[in-house]
C-alpha cells in the first residue's frame, strides 16, 4: 500500500482523535470499577457499554455522509461479530429456561468488549497513538497497584482488627447475615484472614490478571529502548524502575500462581524480543539486567510481604491445580450436556453444582479457564469463534509483516503526518476515564474513592510529561503487545475472567494495539446504505441496552435501597423493585425473608401467603439455583412444624428433592431431604439419603461443607438403620 498525505489518508479531521480519546476513557474506566460477576449482573458496567455503542454509532454516521472514509475489517473482526451473534442466540434461549437477568447483562458486557475492539481497529492509525494508549494504561496500572499496596499494608490490617473488636458491626456493614458457627461466617472469616490485596477488583486473581500484561509491557519498553546517551538511559531506567517495582510487588502479593507463571513467560518473551532489538554488544548486559531485576523483585516481595508470603504459595501449588482440574472436569461434563449454546452467559454457577465433584471446594462462578468459560456458557460455535479471533489476528500480523513498510518510508510518514492531536486526545481521554469511573461509581454497587480520582489524574499528567519523548518518537517492538496478550491468555487459562471488563478490556485493547495501525488492514469505501444500516444497528443496540438492562436494574436497585432505609415500607418498596425489573430475583428474595420472619413471630397467614408467592417468583427466575430450592424446603419444613399441615411437609420434600437433583454432592441438601422424608414416614428413602449425606460429609475436606454436630446427630441413626438393613 503506497503512502499518502495526512489529508488523503485521514480526511476525517478531528472526528477520529475525539473518538479515540472518548474510547480511551472507556478503557481506563473499566479496571477502576468492579467488574466481576456480581457487579456485572448488577449492571455496573452497562454505562460503558452504551457509551461504546454510541461512539460506534458516531463513527458509522460519519461513514454514511462521508463516502471517502474507508472501513477496514479482517478475520478477527468478523470472528468477533460471529461470537456476539451466537451468544445472542444463546441469551434468547436463557430468557426462557435460565437466569435471564444474568444472561442479558453478561451478553451486553461482551457487546461492549467486542464493539470497543472493532472500533479501535477502525480508529488506531499511527504508532504514536499506540504508544500513547500504552503509556496511559501503564499509568492506570500504577495507580491500581498503589491502591493494592495501601490495602495490604494499611486498610486490610485495620479491618481485621476492627472485626476482632466488633465482629457483628463489621458483618452488618458488609451486608452479611452469618450467625456464629455458620458456614457463611466461616467463609467470611476465612476471606478476612486473607492478606491478598484486591484494589479496585473483587478478587485478587482479577487484580493479578490486570497487572500481568502491563507489567510485561513496561518491562519490554524498559529493555528494548535504544537510546544511546548515558544520561537518557539513566533517566529512562529510573522511571521504568519506579513503575515496575510497585506493579511487580503488588502482583507478587496477590499470591496468584497463574499470574506468576504468566509473568515469567512474558518475561521470557520480552528477553527474546529485547535480544533481537538490542545491539550485539548490549545483549549480555540486558540478560544480566533481567536476572538482577527478577531477583530484586523477589527479594523485595519477601522482605516487604512479611509472613503473608509463606511456603504454602508453592507447597500448595499442586492442591491449587487439583482444584482447577475439579472445575474443568465439571465444566466438561456441563459442555457434554449443552454442546451448542452452553448453559447461558452468567448461568455457569447455577448449573455447576449439578456436576460438582464431592471433594471440590467452592461453588465457582466460572471454570477458571477462558476457553472452557466461553465453551460452557455459549457453546461450541462460540468457542471456535473465540479461537478464530486470535488465529485471525496472528494471520493478519503475519501478512502485515510480509508487506511491512520500510523503515525509511515509515520515518517519512511520521514527517508527513506531524500532528499530535490524536495523542493529546488519548491522554485527555485517559484523564477523563478516571472522572467517568468516579461518576458511574456514584450509582454503582462499589464506587471509586475520591482519593484514587485525584491520584489518577495526577498520574496521567505525570505519564504525559515523563513519557512524552517516548510517546512522540520512541520505540515499541512489534512483538511486545502480542507477548503481553499471550501472557494474559496464559493467566486466563487457569484463572478465568474473560467476561470481566476490568481484565478483558486490557486483552482486547492490547490485541487491537498489536494488530497495529488500521492502514495496514484491507480497506474499502463503505456504501452509504451499509453505513446507515450499521449506524442504525449501533443506535438500536444502545437503546435496547438501556431499556433491557441498565434502566431496570438501576430502578430496581433504587427501590431496594428504599426498602433497606425504611423497613416499615419494605414490602411496597420491594414490590416496586420487582415491577421495575421483572427479571430480578433479589426483590423476591428479600420479600420472602421479611414475610417469613413475620410469620414466625406471630403466625400471620397473610405473611405466609406472601412468602409462598415470593418463593415461587424467586424460583421461577433462578430455576437451577440449588440453594434457593433448599432454602424454600427449609421454610416449608419449618411451617409444617408449626402448622402440622401435611401439604407443607409434601412441599418441603419436593423442594428438597429438587435441591438435591441440582446439587447431588452437597451433604447438607441430602441431610435435609432425609429429615423431611423421615417426618413424612418415608423411612426407606430417608435412610438412603442420610447414608449419602454422611458419606459426602466424610468425603469433603472443606470445613464449610461439613455437616454441623446437630445435623450429624439427627441423621446418624437413619444412616445406621440403612447400614443395618439387609
Amino acid at each position: 500500500m503506497s503512502l499518502t498525505t495526512a489529508a488523503e489518508e485521514h480526511p476525517e479531521g478531528l472526528l477520529r482523535p475525539v473518538l479515540l480519546g472518548a474510547l480511551m476513557a472507556v478503557y481506563v474506566a473499566r479496571p477502576l470499577l468492579v467488574s466481576e460477576s456480581a457487579a456485572t449482573v448488577a449492571g455496573d458496567g452497562l454505562p460503558l457499554v452504551m457509551l461504546t455503542l454510541l461512539l460506534s454509532a458516531v463513527w458509522w454516521l460519519a461513514g454514511a455522509f462521508r463516502p471517502e472514509l474507508t472501513r477496514r475489517f479482517g478475520r478477527a473482526d468478523f470472528a468477533w461479530i460471529a461470537l456476539l451473534a451466537w451468544q445472542a442466540l444463546g441469551t434468547l434461549l436463557a430468557l426462557r429456561s435460565g437466569w435471564a437477568r444474568a444472561a442479558i447483562n453478561v451478553w451486553w458486557e461482551f457487546v461492549g468488549l467486542g464493539t470497543g475492539f472493532l472500533l479501535l481497529r477502525q480508529l488506531i492509525a499511527r504508532d504514536r497513538e499506540r504508544r500513547a494508549m500504552v503509556a496511559a494504561m501503564i499509568a492506570v496500572a500504577l495507580v491500581i497497584s498503589a491502591d493494592g499496596l495501601f490495602q495490604f499494608y494499611v486498610s486490610l490490617p485495620a479491618m481485621r482488627e476492627e472485626y476482632r473488636l466488633h465482629p457483628e458491626a463489621v458483618l452488618r456493614a458488609a451486608g452479611v447475615v452469618a450467625p456464629a458457627g455458620s458456614p457463611a461466617r466461616m467463609l467470611f472469616e476465612q476471606r478476612l484472614r486473607s492478606t491478598e490485596p484486591m484494589a479496585t477488583f473483587a478478587l485478587a486473581n482479577s487484580l493479578a490478571g490486570f497487572l500481568v500484561p502491563w507489567l510485561v509491557m513496561i518491562l519490554g519498553i524498559a529493555c528494548c529502548d535504544r537510546r544511546g546517551s548515558r544520561p537518557a538511559a539513566i533517566r529512562h531506567g529510573a522511571v521504568s524502575a519506579a513503575v515496575i517495582l510497585p506493579l511487580a510487588l503488588c502482583l507478587v502479593l496477590t499470591k496468584s500462581r497463574s499470574a506468576y507463571l504468566a509473568s515469567l513467560l512474558g518475561l521470557a518473551g520480552v528477553a527474546i524480543a529485547s535480544r533481537r532489538a538490542a545491539r550485539p554488544m548490549a545483549r549480555v548486559p540486558r540478560a544480566v539486567f533481567f536476572a538482577a531485576a527478577t531477583l530484586l523483585v523477589i527479594a523485595l516481595a519477601i522482605v516487604l510481604g512479611g509472613k503473608s508470603l509463606d511456603r504454602e504459595i508453592f507447597s500448595e501449588a499442586a492442591k491449587s491445580l487439583s482444584y482447577r482440574w475439579q472445575y474443568w472436569h465439571a465444566a466438561l461434563k456441563l459442555i457434554g450436556d449443552h454442546p451448542w449454546f452452553g448453559c447461558g452467559l452468567g448461568n455457569f454457577q447455577d448449573l455447576y453444582t449439578r456436576y460438582k465433584l464431592p471433594q471440590a471446594s467452592e461453588v465457582v462462578a466460572d471454570p477458571h479457564n477462558f476457553l472452557l468459560e466461553i465453551w460452557s456458557t455459549s457453546g461450541t460455535p462460540a468457542m471456535l469463534a473465540l479461537v478464530a479471533i486470535f488465529a485471525g489476528s496472528a494471520l493478519q500480523v503475519r501478512s502485515r509483516a510480509a508487506a511491512a513498510i520500510p523503515h525509511d518510508d515509515a520515518r517519512r510518514a511520521v514527517e508527513i503526518c506531524p500532528t499530535n492531536a490524536s495523542v493529546y486526545a488519548i491522554l485527555a481521554g485517559a484523564a477523563a476515564g478516571f472522572v467517568l469511573a468516579f461518576f458511574i461509581g456514584l450509582v454503582a454497587t462499589v464506587g471509586l474513592p475520591i482519593e484514587l480520582l485525584v491520584i489518577g489524574l495526577l498520574s496521567v499528567v505525570a505519564a504525559a510529561l515523563v513519557g512524552w519523548r517516548w510517546i512522540d518518537s520512541g520505540e515499541m517492538p512489534r512483538a511486545l503487545p502480542f507477548i503481553a496478550v499471550g501472557a494474559l491468555l496464559v493467566n486466563l487459562l487457569a484463572a478465568g475472567g474473560i467476561g470481566f471488563g476490568g481484565v478483558a478490556g486490557s486483552l482486547w485493547l492490547l490485541l487491537a494495539i498489536a494488530l497495529g495501525p488500521s492502514r495496514t488492514a484491507p480497506s474499502a469505501s463503505l456504501p452509504q446504505a451499509a453505513a446507515i444500516g450499521s449506524l442504525t444497528v449501533a443506535v438500536i443496540l444502545a437503546v435496547v441496552c438501556h431499556v433491557s438492562a441498565y434502566r431496570p436494574v438501576l430502578r430496581c436497585r433504587m427501590r431496594l435501597d428504599e426498602a433497606e432505609a425504611e423497613p416499615r415500607m419494605a414490602e411496597q418498596s420491594l414490590r416496586a423493585a420487582a415491577a421495575a425489573d421483572p427479571l430480578a430475583d433479589q426483590p423476591w428474595r428479600s420479600l420472602a425473608a421479611i414475610a417469613f420472619a413475620r410469620f414466625e413471630r406471630g403466625g400471620d397467614r397473610r405473611a405466609l401467603a406472601i412468602w409462598k408467592e415470593a418463593q415461587s417468583e424467586l424460583l421461577r427466575r433462578r430455576p437451577f439455583l440449588s440453594a434457593a430450592w433448599r432454602q424454600a424446603g427449609d421454610g416449608y419444613l419449618s411451617i409444617y412444624r408449626q402448622t402440622l399441615e401435611p401439604r407443607e411437609l409434601t412441599a418441603a420434600v419436593e423442594h428438597y428433592q429438587r435441591a438435591v437433583a441440582l446439587y447431588p454432592n452437597y451433604a447438607l441438601a441430602r441431610a435435609n431431604l432425609a429429615l423431611a422424608l423421615s417426618a413424612a414416614g418415608r423411612q426407606k428413602e430417608a435412610q438412603e439419603q442420610a447414608a449419602e449425606a454422611l458419606q459426602l460429609h466424610e468425603l469433603s475436606p472443606h470445613a464449610d461443607q461439613k455437616l454441623s454436630r446437630d445435623v450429624l446427630a439427627d441423621i446418624r441413626p437413619l444412616a445406621k438403620q440403612h447400614a443395618d438393613d439387609p
